[in-house]
C-alpha cells in the first residue's frame, strides 16, 4: 500500500504512541489529528494508494482563525484609542504612542497585523507632536550628534545618534508587534532605537481555541474516554509526558510536533479544576500551549495555535541540508552558506533559535531576512566569513538589482538614523560566524557598515547543526499482516 501527503501537511510532524491495533484505526486517528482525510488514488505498482489531504472545511477554519488573530490584536489597540478619548490620564507614558497609532489608516493597521510592523512618516505629524517626540529623537544624555563606533567597540556602550528637528522629516516612527510566550507586546519605536511600550496582551487572550475540545467542529470531549490516573505526567519534555500518559492509560496518544519553541504557552489560570480528569489533561498541555480532545478511545493533542506556530517552522529536510553544507567545510563559512537562510521568513529565523523567549529571538533577527538578501545578491558566493568580522562585505547600493532590496531593508530596519547618509560605495555588512562551545549551534553576527570605518547595530542569527530533540532513530513501527 502506498501513502502520500499533500501540502501543507507534507512538512507537518506527528507523535504517535499506540499499541497493537488495526492500521485503519491508526490512519483514521492521524487524519483526525490534522483535520484531514484520506482519499484513494490511482494504484501504485498494482497496490492500493491513499493520499492525506486537507479538506476545504479545515482550510477555511485555519483562514478564519488567522483572521481572528489579526482582528483580536487590532481590537485591543483600538480600545486604547477609545481610552485616549474617554480617559487619557490612565494612558500616562503611552499617551503619545496611542495618539500616533490613531493616525494610522485602516490599511496600515491591517499591514501591522499581517507583518507585525508598519511606519508612520514624521512629515505628516503636527508641530506639537514632533516636539513631543524629542525625547525619542534628540533630547537627553543618551544621544550624540556623531557617535563613533568602530569594529571591536562594545555595542552596549554605543550612544544613539541624535536626529535633530531639521532631519526628522526624513524618517518615520514604527509600530511593532512582538510575539512571545506569555502574549503579544506592542510598541512604538523611533529610528534612534528609543521606544515607548504600548501594551502587553496576555497569552490566554491570544488563543482563539479553548484548552480542550475538538478544534475542527467544536465538539466537547468524551469524559468517559479519559484517563483515571491520580497523577499528571511531570516529565520535562512534552514528548516524554505523552509517552508516560500512553503507558499509564493504555490509550493511543497522537500529537502534532514542532521543532521551534512555542510561540504562545497556556496559563494555569485556565485550569478550572486541577484534580479533575479534564484539569489534569489541561495541566499536561499548558506549558507548551496545546489543546486536547478525544476520538473514541484515542487522546489527540494539537497546538492551540498550530496555524500560527506553523509559520515559525523550518522543515527537517532544510535543517539536514544546512547541517551537511556547514559540516562539509569543517567549520569554514562562506557567503554561499547564507543562501538557504535568505529564503527564510522573519518567523522562520526566529524559530531556528533555541530560546524559550520568542520575543528575544525575534528582536535579534529583526530586518535580518532583508539583510541576508542584500548580501547574497551583492557579494560573491565564495567570499569567506571569518569569526571576528575582519572585513566588510560591500554591496553596491547603486546597482539596479540592489535598489528594491535596499528599500525593503530600510522599511524594516529600526536604526535608520545611522544610515541616513550612508556611502553607496562603502556600504556593507560586517559578518562573523562562530560555533558555540559545547553546543551544536553556529551563531552568525551581522553588523552594518554605513560608511568606511563605521559600524552600526545589526542582528544575530542562530543556525543549529543538528535537529533538536531528534528521536526519529528511536521510532519503532511494526506491521503484521493478518
Amino acid at each position: 500500500m502506498a501513502l502520500t501527503v499533500l501540502r501543507p501537511l507534507s512538512d507537518d510532524k506527528a507523535i504517535i504512541f499506540s499499541k497493537d491495533r488495526p492500521l485503519r484505526e491508526t490512519l483514521s486517528d492521524l487524519a483526525a489529528l490534522f483535520g484531514a482525510s484520506w482519499r484513494e488514488t490511482r494504484p501504485v505498482l498494482g497496490k492500493p494508494a491513499y493520499r492525506l489531504e486537507l479538506p476545504t472545511k479545515t482550510r477555511r477554519l485555519e483562514e478564519r482563525l488567522e483572521r481572528e488573530d489579526k482582528r483580536w490584536i487590532l481590537e485591543k489597540l483600538d480600545a486604547m484609542v477609545k481610552q485616549l478619548r474617554t480617559d487619557p490620564e490612565k494612558l500616562q507614558a503611552k499617551r503619545l504612542a496611542v495618539e500616533l497609532y490613531a493616525q494610522l489608516t485602516p490599511g496600515q493597521k491591517e499591514r501591522l497585523a499581517e507583518t507585525q510592523h508598519v511606519k508612520l512618516p514624521i512629515a505628516g505629524l503636527t508641530a506639537k507632536q514632533k516636539l513631543d517626540l524629542a525625547p525619542l529623537f534628540y533630547k537627553g544624555d543618551q544621544f550624540a550628534d556623531n557617535p563613533q563606533f568602530r569594529p571591536g567597540d562594545d555595542p552596549t556602550k554605543m550612544k544613539a545618534t541624535a536626529i535633530r528637528p531639521d532631519k526628522m522629516e526624513r524618517v518615520a516612527v514604527a509600530f511593532d508587534l512582538f510575539v512571545f510566550n506569555d502574549g503579544i507586546r506592542a510598541r512604538m519605536a523611533a529610528p534612534t532605537g528609543m521606544e515607548i511600550p504600548m501594551h502587553q496582551f496576555p497569552a490566554p487572550e491570544a488563543f482563539a481555541l479553548p484548552p480542550h475540545g475538538n478544534p475542527y467542529d467544536g465538539a466537547k470531549v468524551d469524559e468517559k474516554a479519559l484517563l483515571t490516573e491520580s497523577k499528571v505526567p511531570t516529565e520535562k519534555a512534552f514528548v516524554d509526558r505523552l509517552k508516560a500518559l500512553a503507558e499509564r492509560s493504555g490509550q493511543p496518544v497522537f500529537a502534532d510536533l514542532y521543532r521551534s519553541q512555542p510561540v504562545h504557552v497556556g496559563s494555569k489560570s485556565e485550569i478550572k479544576d486541577p484534580q479533575s480528569a479534564l484539569g489534569k489533561l489541561d495541566a499536561l498541555c499548558q506549558p507548551e500551549g496545546y489543546l486536547w480532545w478525544t476520538a473514541n478511545k484515542t487522546l489527540l493533542f494539537r497546538k492551540r495555535d498550530w496555524y500560527r506556530q506553523r509559520r515559525y517552522e523550518v522543515s527537517d529536510a532544510w535543517r539536514e541540508a544546512m547541517e551537511r553544507q556547514l559540516k562539509q567545510r569543517g567549520g569554514k563559512f562562506i557567503v554561499a552558506d547564507l543562501l538557504p537562510l535568505a529564503e527564510l521568513s522573519l518567523e522562520q529565523l526566529t524559530g531556528l533559535y533555541d530560546d524559550d523567549n520568542p520575543m528575544r529571538a525575534q528582536r535579534r533577527v529583526w530586518a535580518m531576512p532583508e539583510a541576508l538578501r542584500m548580501i547574497t545578491a551583492g557579494v560573491s558566493p565564495q567570499e569567506s566569513i571569518t569569526q571576528f568580522r575582519e572585513h566588510p562585505l560591500l554591496v553596491n547600493l547603486a546597482a539596479p538589482q540592489m535598489q528594491p532590496l535596499w528599500n525593503a531593508f530600510l522599511e524594516r530596519y529600526l536604526h535608520q538614523t545611522v544610515i541616513l547618509d550612508a556611502d553607496p560605495t562603502q556600504f556593507g555588512f560586517l559578518c562573523g560566524a562562530r560555533q558555540v562551545e559545547n553546543k551544536p549551534v553556529v551563531v552568525l553576527d551581522i553588523y552594518l557598515q554605513p560608511k568606511a570605518g563605521n559600524m552600526a547595530v545589526g542582528g544575530q542569527i542562530q543556525i543549529p547543526l543538528e535537529i533538536p530533540d531528534d528521536r526519529r532513530s528511536k521510532t519503532q513501527i511494526t506491521m503484521t499482516l493478518r
